[in-house]
């Protein structure tokens, strides 16, 4: 399957885990966003922390 390069974009990265080797703290970055939307998105993404 082929994905259109100017298409939006996520990307996921764990950036902690938990001592029972789950996901604590999760960064997700959108890429490609059509200019109308571009802006509300912050350049380095949101990070998700799930209490421990």
């Amino acid at each position: 399957m082929k994905t259109d390069p100017s298409s939006p974009a996520v990307t996921n990265a764990v950036l902690a885990y938990t001592s029972m080797a789950k996901p604590q703290a999760v960064r997700e970055t959108l890429a490609n966003l059509p200019s109308n939307e571009s802006a509300l998105a912050p350049s380095g993404g949101y990070t998700v922390s799930e209490g421990v």
